[in-house]
């Protein structure tokens, strides 16, 4: 088990939080919300992701392949093996990996 003082837990808050709680994977999360109170976090990489448009692209893949081809579009560098790793050892969130797909490609693209 894994305790933190309570002056950490009062900076988790949001999605985090409840990922904490819900979650089978709580060290997980509790490890994503501490590295974001981190000053790196806050830097300006952060600040270049790209915001969504109204209609995520997701909303026309219908297999993993589609969302890996799209990532392929994005970064045309990159071979379609290792953007398959990135996707396969993604860990889906509320059960779908398309939304963290998506942040991993800007991500991956931004630090290029």
């Amino acid at each position: 088990m894994l305790y933190l003082p309570s002056s950490y837990l009062v900076l988790l808050s949001g999605q985090c939080e409840v990922q904490v709680k819900l979650s089978t994977q709580p060290q997980l999360w509790l490890e994503v919300a501490i590295l974001g109170l981190l000053p790196a976090a806050n830097s300006t990489k952060s600040s270049q992701v790209i915001p969504l448009a109204e209609n995520p692209p997701w909303t026309n893949w219908k297999t993993p392949a589609d969302a890996i081809a799209w990532g392929q579009q994005k970064l045309p560098n990159m071979s379609l093996e290792s953007l398959q790793e990135h996707w396969n050892s993604l860990i889906p969130v509320n059960g779908k990996k398309a939304p963290i797909w998506v942040e991993t490609v800007q991500q991956l693209s931004s630090s290029r």
